[in-house]
């Protein structure tokens, strides 16, 4: 038994009976109270009974031809394959239900001309107005409201509410379903941990937020509308035709509140996705900025620029390449730029939200609406986007401090960046420097592009920035690489220019030993010059020797002649020899013996 406003319900009661014609299986819910309900029950059986048992030969029946109309109307409508044994046992049973209503309407008309006939089999008291014989069949299951002008009551609460017929109540379900499909997408893509320089960020929103509001103007709307049009489509005419061409009309009945609601639903969820959207691109942004405390205005980073306090406990956003001008070290991209096109793509996004069409404008085509007609949702000067907006301008200015000192450190390798190497070595050439001058300047120079290598980082993490060092450090040490190379360069093109012109002057003795006197003259000439040759090739040979030490100073810095320069060294070590060997073949000749 269920309770229900005083009255129990039988769950079910099913009851088998033999009447004239077939054996029916009947299953009542019949209303009744505590009070003499197994009375009632039993008197309400026997009513169902005697309807069940009257004889049908004088009534009306449905001849062939209602047969026939009430199965074409049946196939036409639902346009499903039906077997002719089902359509047999469907139609019988709908002739039974025929005569059965029937029974019920003569029965009635005996009632209604004595009511003192038959009353055990049907009671009738002040208690047990359910199941009062003057009720129809479909008046049995009915409560007792209490309400007087129950219909005019009725007419009023259906002229009023919205949710009338379930159509309207279905096509709102789906709207909703819709729009909360949308809540949880997001007008801004989330960093998965790569950074991005500004542009690529940039386009990445970009991109993410024009997919969305693609989505959001054409396939969300085209779900809306069609949703509501297959729910309101077989309404017909009346307060939700979706063929109204009439605008005074459309403004005064039920369907302009059901789009007015409809458009309230969707701009609720559009600020819902505006909000979320918002709450993550914040989220996302100064997440990495946790650990930054207050930091002043005249914040100094420090001698250590390989290491960072303020590196973020989650992954940095952007990238930036640290460089240098001719006037100081700068970034490549401009750091107000940052703060600028964050609020910029939150403001465009935004925007755009502002520029979707309700879907009353595609459903009533055959009413004009305004073109500028688009659906509102929360705008730039809402209390949470300014909030937003403040948050990130106070903490990326925070990381801009942070950013300018850490460029100020490399200040001190600005004159190497800018140093002329074609000028530097200009002016090695113009001034006189010896050899330990110029090993001390080429040992310099390997040791300053050593203090680059270890003192400058690859990159180095501030906050949500990834700052990329790495074409810096290598420019300057490769600038102090060359400018050693060139020193060595330099010296190497020294050494060849004084070996070729001790080759030269290696010959040119060579030359004259060799050449044979024409008479006495030359002969005596040639004989004194002889006697000169030792001292002035030990002469050469000596500077020979110095240019060796310089020699070593370029194996000190593993510098490689080339074969051609290593092959003039070994020939200069190797004349003295051979103006040996000529002095000895010239002393032994004939005519030095004659």
């Amino acid at each position: 038994m269920i309770a229900r406003s005083g009255i129990c319900w039988n769950a079910a009661l099913y009851t088998n009976w033999m009447n004239t014609d077939n054996c029916t299986k009947m299953k009542m819910q019949i209303p009744i109270s505590d009070e003499n309900s197994e009375e009632i029950k039993h008197a309400t059986l026997r009513h169902h009974l005697y309807l069940d048992c009257m004889d049908t030969h004088d009534l009306i029946a449905l001849d062939e031809t209602q047969r026939k109309t009430i199965v074409d109307s049946i196939l036409q409508t639902h346009k499903i394959p039906f077997h002719d044994s089902k359509i047999f046992i469907m139609i019988n049973e709908i002739c039974l239900e025929y005569q059965r209503v029937m029974c019920l309407f003569a029965w009635q008309k005996l009632i209604d001309i004595n009511p003192n006939f038959c009353q055990r089999i049907l009671p009738f008291n002040e208690k047990h107005q359910a199941i009062s014989i003057n009720k129809t069949i479909h008046e049995i299951n009915k409560i007792k409201t209490g309400i007087e002008n129950f219909q005019i009551t009725k007419r009023n609460v259906h002229r009023n509410i919205l949710y009338v017929v379930p159509e309207v109540y279905d096509a709102m379900s789906r709207v909703i379903e819709s729009c909360e499909t949308i809540i949880n997408m997001s007008l801004f893509g989330i960093n998965h941990g790569k950074s991005l320089k500004l542009n690529e960020f940039e386009e990445q929103q970009l991109q993410t937020s024009a997919t969305l509001m693609k989505y959001l103007k054409q396939q969300w709307i085209e779900r809306i509308v069609q949703s509501v049009r297959m729910c309101l489509r077989d309404i017909g005419k009346g307060c939700f035709n979706l063929n109204q061409k009439t605008s005074y009309i459309y403004d005064v009945i039920k369907l302009k509140r059901f789009m007015e609601l409809k458009v309230l639903i969707m701009q609720s969820a559009l600020s819902t996705l505006i909000k979320n959207s918002t709450s993550r691109y914040l989220l996302m942004l100064i997440s990495p900025m946790s650990n930054i405390g207050n930091i002043e205005s005249d914040f100094k980073w420090g001698s250590n620029l390989t290491s960072s306090h303020f590196a973020p406990l989650g992954n940095v956003i952007f990238q930036i390449e640290l460089t240098m001008n001719e006037e100081s070290a700068c970034y490549t991209t401009n750091l107000s730029q940052f703060i600028e096109r964050i609020l910029h793509l939150l403001d465009d996004a935004i925007i755009q939200c502002h520029q979707i069409r309700p879907a009353q404008v595609f459903l009533l085509s055959k009413l004009k609406f305004p073109p500028e007609l688009c659906l509102s949702t929360i705008g730039l000067l809402d209390e949470n986007i300014v909030d937003a907006k403040h948050k990130l301008t106070v903490v990326y200015n925070q990381s801009i401090i942070l950013l300018e000192a850490y460029a100020k450190e490399y200040n001190q390798y600005h004159e190497l960046y800018n140093l002329n190497v074609e000028e530097y070595i200009h002016l090695l050439n113009t001034d006189e420097f010896d050899i330990v001058q110029m090993r001390e300047e080429i040992a310099f120079q390997l040791a300053a592009m050593e203090e680059v290598l270890n003192n400058l980082p690859e990159f180095i993490l501030i906050g949500p920035f990834k700052v990329i060092v790495s074409p810096l450090r290598k420019f300057l040490a490769d600038k102090r690489r060359n400018l050693a190379t060139c020193i060595l360069d330099k010296l190497t093109q020294q050494i060849r220019a004084r070996l070729d012109s001790f080759l030269a002057d290696y010959a040119n003795i060579e030359m004259r030993l060799q050449k044979r006197p024409r008479d006495i003259e030359e002969l005596i000439e040639l004989r004194e010059y002889m006697e000169c040759v030792p001292l002035n090739v030990e002469e050469l040979n000596n500077a020979v020797r110095k240019i060796e030490l310089e020699v070593e100073v370029l194996d000190l810095f593993l510098w490689n002649m080339p074969d051609e320069d290593f092959q003039i060294k070994w020939r200069a070590f190797a004349y003295p020899l051979r103006i040996e060997e000529q002095l000895y073949a010239n002393y032994h000749h004939p005519y030095f013996l004659d």
